[in-house]
């Protein structure tokens, strides 16, 4: 395990010392579940251009709000995936979504474009690699035979239904 020393002004609630060092540190998993934390607030923050304000399409933005929950669900939760919406939507209620972004937390979980609850995707515990992302969610139907789906880096993508039962085979 790789040990990142971190200053103790920061609040970490672990005792845990360096044998190196003698100094606190935390563990390397818990350091990316933060970055992944990162990574989702700035995709919603984004970087800006020259042109103006970049418009999202219809129906992008809370699915966008919806992973942001889901990455605060795994950093508080160790890397564990939640089993299902309803548990992630409990979370949500526990936390101050206003800091995340969620305007409406209601409107976070169901698709404007088909006005159906997302879908959670299965994942496996621990922090998502980003260099193989997965679909974490997804709408259920969609609009014009397309669905926006969500990654486990946060991207959201608008895709067609040969490319999304080639991200999403298995369905229930």
């Amino acid at each position: 395990m790789y040990i990142i020393p971190i200053p103790a002004s920061m609040e970490y609630n672990s005792r845990r010392k360096s044998p190196a060092t003698g100094k606190r540190f935390m563990p390397a998993c818990r350091c990316l579940v933060w970055g992944v934390i990162v990574a989702i607030s700035g995709g919603l923050v984004g970087c800006g251009g020259s042109e103006g304000p970049h418009e999202r399409p219809e129906g992008e933005a809370p699915l966008k709000q919806f992973t942001v929950l889901y990455g605060h669900y795994l950093a508080n939760n160790r890397g564990k995936p939640p089993k299902d919406v309803a548990q992630l939507k409990a979370f949500a209620k526990t936390v101050d979504v206003k800091k995340f972004g969620v305007d409406d937390l209601e409107r976070a979980f169901v698709s404007p474009r088909d006005g159906q609850p997302y879908v959670l995707a299965t994942q496996a515990a621990g922090v998502p690699d980003p260099s193989r992302p997965g679909v974490i969610a997804y709408e259920q139907t969609g609009k014009g035979g397309r669905r926006f789906i969500a990654f486990s880096t946060t991207a959201v993508e608008e895709v067609d239904a040969a490319r999304f039962a080639e991200l999403v085979p298995l369905r229930k």
